[in-house]
């Protein structure tokens, strides 16, 4: 039977022994193992990035607010694609400013209810009547009298 360069003839024949090995590890080589285990998963998230083009964006960057303005932009395609990010950005407008006119109009009513302003100068002016000790629910033009 002629030889091949490269390929090697593995025999048909049943092998008449099997032979186990077996590795046990303390905790120490097993905590040894998981940390290269890690270095090796993040060695390929850096070929991911790589691929991606992080490296090349971040040669690109001067100085850090082009870094943060990068990342912020990436940051809001992502909340455009529906990706919550945590980061406040324009597509979380409509959203805040619903939570906001309703906690303000809730706010205004139960001032309203309590006797005070719902302007933030009657408010403040309420403050400073109650700092002099003045019953600010005696305002002026309200026929109280005693307002300050």
């Amino acid at each position: 039977m002629a030889r091949t360069p490269g390929v090697i003839q593995i025999s048909k024949n049943k092998p008449s022994t099997t032979i186990e090995y077996v590795i046990r590890m303390q905790d120490k080589e097993r905590q040894l193992l998981e940390s290269y285990m890690t270095a090796y998963m993040m060695g390929n998230a850096g070929r991911l990035m790589e691929g991606i083009g992080i490296p090349e964006i971040t040669k690109q960057m001067k100085d850090p607010t082009e870094m943060i303005g990068i990342f912020y932009s990436i940051a809001m395609l992502l909340e455009f694609m529906g990706i919550e990010t945590g980061l406040p950005t324009p597509a979380d407008f409509a959203p805040w400013l619903q939570e906001y006119q309703q906690k303000s109009q809730t706010m205004a009513e139960k001032r309203a209810e309590a006797g005070g302003s719902t302007s933030v100068w009657g408010q403040f002016l309420d403050t400073m009547r109650t700092a002099f000790g003045v019953d600010p629910s005696k305002r002026w033009g309200t026929g109280g009298g005693g307002g300050f």
